[in-house]
């Protein structure tokens, strides 16, 4: 590819005259099947300014002095765009003139004086730098693979488009790797080569297919691989390895993976595919056999010694990586909030391996019950975990908070602590929902109590400011000692749980105002508002409450949304609420890391950054090295950190985005193999209540699921389906159909055209 690029440029350099694609491709005899490679590299000489293509397809050398300047088209935050060439060169190119062109564009723009103010520079768009396209290659497409884990099919998106993708057309391509494709007549793709992938390490299992043994992949459609391996490794059919492969489809042996032929063993394999990895470098390893499990004496005198306060951590019953703890004062009237996190900057400096190994994963996975941590377990239960009765390293938010949850005062300081107890959050709950109170938790119900009446004054706040509060609740499986799902619940949030995220909140925001206001490089945690567009679908996927939604005016504005989630949500119990909160969460745009702050639209925050889990999320552990600097007054060259971020934020956004896919993908296949035996099954159910689209259903076996309605079936909060009238409270029966595209969602349909009314009705009958 490059020697062909060199080829095409020295061409151009000597060819004067206009020239086009189908010329090029006789004089340099490209095949059919190399015409997506060939003009790929056309493309990459225009976006590189060597040559200048137009509509028709034709192409002309570029010379130095040219008289179209080429550029990026970028976006001020006052939504105007304009292009950077350098040296303090800025072009303003006026909305009238950008013919087309969008933000992240690269042009060519002729470029003329302002009329108004002599310096300035304005640019007209002549031409938007765009893939070729030639009559011979007109279904050619570079685009990325993507999969519908729940249906298991593969497709692309072109022009908002799906284009099916056969299995037997993949070509060894894998989900998110970029291709080129070819599109037939009947708008299915096929994979004519791989131009870029996602994930370089794959694992493949060991078959025996129509009496030929071979390895093929896991995470993909079958495929054949060139496998490089040493001879004197031996397999057995079931045997799994894990191999690099080229984009050619050449595979390098890696390592043997244990393979225990069971769901859990698959799930683990599957990571792989994910782009992560189990396995730390070994110079981590070694790293990490130095680090003292001891604290250093001169380092605990230089800080606040805070362990004779009443401290403990509130997590999840099989949690070990525990990177907050708390504690409280109340004194005068006023709360004295202690939000005390692992100093994972502390042991984890800049440029260590342990480091480079950290910001590779991005982020601890947590699929179903497991965890893949970021960090050695060394680190992340060890040393940093703030364990009980361990003397540990932090860094401390002290927050002074009057009786109506303002904020007066607060500090951010290294410390150290010593947890006095390591709380769960279901027996927290239960005493503060009144119920049981086990007998170690008694010597600090005065304080869980206190704490809960200073979250309520956070939540207030957050609420008053426009904070959006969505119901939601986690599927927890229980996975037996042979692998397989035995059984399953839903776990709703409650009042320990958001007490935590009360508190990991208003700690996040106030460390964000510290480093905005210093002005000072800082991972900003930003979320963007719904587009009209969004809108637009949320009134149409909300169109019984039009009263409510046409509302809508200023979309810029939380309040207003809030005001419409608090609105359809009033009066109705958690699960109708979960309902309605997933329908507008599906509305919402995904938060994302940068350097540059815009806000966090659904905190109704001005600024928000992540803080609180540097174990568990490497943005935070980089917030950890600016605010360290702020604390030690070390602000030796740290202009040059903004730089540094802003090319680790689009690493950390791709790798949460490939946790989450996996986190749900791993939901989707243990949920898959809990409610397999329940397909087609005639189950009786609960109605638990009815909206304009779906009749939500419990089943006796704790089933929760949804059963869609025909248009125009729903009236006066009634379901009349096949001229049956169906209310909340009705008992029916159902068959469990399968589970929601792309969702965790079950869908059920109505067994018998027949119900059994509930005890209110059948008086109302009499």
């Amino acid at each position: 590819m490059n020697l062909l690029k060199d080829k095409l440029s020295k061409f151009f350099e000597t060819y004067k005259n206009k020239i086009s694609v189908k010329k090029l491709i006789s004089i340099f005899k490209i095949s059919e099947k190399d015409y997506p490679i060939f003009l790929e590299i056309l493309y990459q000489l225009e976006k590189e300014g060597k040559i200048l293509g137009d509509s028709n397809g034709y192409y002309i050398h570029k010379p130095d002095d040219f008289y179209l300047q080429e550029g990026v088209v970028h976006k001020s935050s006052k939504n105007r765009f304009y292009l950077n060439l350098g040296n303090g060169l800025i072009i303003n190119i006026p909305n009238k003139k950008l013919n087309g062109a969008n933000e992240n564009d690269i042009v060519f723009v002729s470029v003329s004086k302002s009329e108004k103010h002599n310096k300035q520079k304005i640019g007209d768009v002549v031409r938007v730098v765009t893939p070729p396209k030639t009559p011979e290659s007109t279904s050619f497409y570079k685009a990325k693979i993507r999969k519908n884990y729940s249906k298991n099919f593969y497709y692309v998106e072109l022009d908002n488009n799906i284009i099916y993708i056969p299995d037997k057309d993949l070509n060894g391509a894998y989900p998110h790797d970029i291709v080129n494709v070819q599109i037939n007549d009947n708008k299915y793709g096929k994979v004519i080569n791989i131009l870029e992938r996602k994930n370089n390490q794959h694992v493949f299992e060991y078959k025996e297919i129509n009496g030929e043994k071979r390895f093929t992949p896991i995470g993909t459609f079958d495929f054949k691989i060139d496998l490089e391996i040493n001879d004197e490794e031996t397999f057995e059919i079931g045997d799994r390895i894990l191999a690099d492969l080229s984009l050619d489809n050449k595979a390098t042996y890696v390592k043997k993976i244990k393979n225990e032929n069971n769901l859990d063993s698959y799930v683990r394999a599957l990571f792989y595919d994910f782009g992560f990895t189990y396995d730390f470098s070994e110079k981590t390893k070694e790293e990490v056999k130095h680090i003292s499990q001891n604290l250093d004496e001169k380092e605990i005198s230089e800080r606040e010694d805070l362990r004779n306060l009443t401290t403990f951590t509130i997590d999840g019953e099989k949690a070990k990586d525990l990177d907050d703890a708390i504690s409280l004062e109340f004194k005068n009237g006023k709360y004295y909030l202690y939000v005390h996190i692992a100093d994972v900057s502390y042991y984890v400096k800049e440029g260590s391996a342990v480091f480079k190994d950290a910001y590779l994963r991005g982020t601890s996975v947590y699929p179903a019950n497991g965890v893949f941590a970021m960090i050695p377990k060394e680190l992340s239960n060890g040393v940093c975990s703030l364990n009980p009765n361990e003397d540990k390293l932090t860094k401390t938010c002290k927050i002074e908070i009057d009786e109506d949850g303002n904020i007066l005062d607060f500090n951010v300081f290294n410390s150290v602590i010593k947890s006095n107890y390591k709380m769960s959050y279901e027996k927290v709950n239960d005493i503060l929902n009144g119920k049981n109170i086990d007998e170690e938790y008694k010597p600090y119900v005065d304080n869980l109590n206190k704490l809960n009446e200073l979250s309520s004054l956070l939540q207030k706040k957050k609420l008053e400011r426009g904070f959006l509060c969505f119901e939601c609740e986690t599927m927890d499986f229980y996975i037996n000692e042979n692998g397989n799902v035995e059984s399953m619940t839903n776990h709703k949030r409650g009042p320990a749980e958001l007490m935590i995220e009360n508190f990991m909140l208003i700690t996040n925001e106030l460390v964000t105002s510290l480093a905005f206001y210093c002005n000072l490089p800082f991972m900003y945690r930003n979320h963007e508002g719904p587009t009209v567009d969004q809108i637009n679908k949320l009134k149409s996927d909300l169109n019984g409450f039009k009263k409510i939604i046409n509302t809508i005016k200023n979309i810029t504005n939380p309040k207003v949304l809030q005001k419409i989630l608090l609105s359809i949500c009033k009066g109705k119990d958690t699960l109708e609420a979960m309902y309605f909160s997933k329908v507008i969460l599906k509305c919402m745009n995904r938060a994302y890391y940068d350097v540059d702050n815009i806000g966090h639209y659904a905190l109704a925050l001005e600024y928000y950054g992540t803080f609180t889990s540097p174990i568990r999320r490497f943005p935070d552990l980089l917030n950890h090295i600016i605010i360290d600097k702020i604390i030690r007054g070390d602000l030796e060259d740290i202009e040059l950190y903004y730089q540094k971020y802003k090319d680790m934020c689009e690493h950390c956004n791709e790798m949460q985005k490939a946790a989450e896919r996996f986190e749900q993908h791993v939901d989707e296949i243990l949920l898959k193999d809990f409610v397999s035996n329940y397909i087609g099954m005639t189950l009786d159910a609960k109605i638990m209540f009815i909206s304009h689209h779906v009749l939500c259903i419990k089943t006796s076996n704790q089933l929760y699921g949804y059963i869609d309605l025909p248009k125009s079936s729903f009236e006066s909060n009634k379901a009349i389906i096949n001229g049956i009238p169906y209310e909340t409270g009705d008992k029916i029966k159902v068959s469990l159909d399968g589970i929601k595209q792309n969702s965790d969602e079950l869908l059920f349909s109505i067994k018998e055209n027949k119900k059994v009314l509930c005890k209110k009705r059948k008086k109302e009958i009499k």
